[in-house]
């Protein structure tokens, strides 16, 4: 049985071990443990379509992969690099951040629904936070 990757054990003696390796072939999948819903990044009490349009944008993006999303020109994904000196936050806010350095937007959709805002880790998208009201980025 393989081990699981924890990226909330990791410290500055083994961050260095982050797998680097990317499987061109595998889809991106989604974690969630480190989505948080606070004043400025709620999406608690946005209407239902929100959560469905939501719900459609993973499924259709874990049918891509890494690559596929990242260097997509499409304008409804609209994926791009967080530039930190740009934006309303100044961090993740994530104990050992150096893990984040992979920061990316996606749009959730075009002109719409905000944006989906967390760090890759192989082909592992981690979530932290959903943007519908364009907080990070106004």
């Amino acid at each position: 049985m393989a081990n699981k990757f924890n990226p909330t054990k990791l410290n500055a003696t083994t961050s260095h071990l982050i797998p680097c390796k990317i499987d061109q072939n595998k889809k991106v999948s989604f974690n969630f443990s480190f989505l948080i819903d606070s004043d400025n990044f709620c999406y608690t009490k946005k209407e239902a379509n929100y959560l469905i349009t939501l719900i459609e944008r993973f499924s259709s993006l874990s049918q891509m992969k890494r690559m596929e999303i990242i260097t997509s020109k499409s304008p409804s994904l609209r994926c791009h690099r967080i530039d930190w000196s740009g934006v309303s936050e100044d961090s993740f806010g994530i104990i050992n951040e150096e893990i984040c350095d992979d920061a990316y937007q996606i749009s959730v959709s075009s002109n719409k629904h905000g944006r989906i805002h967390g760090f890759f880790i192989e082909d592992v998208f981690y979530v932290r936070w959903l943007d519908p009201d364009h907080i990070l980025y106004s």
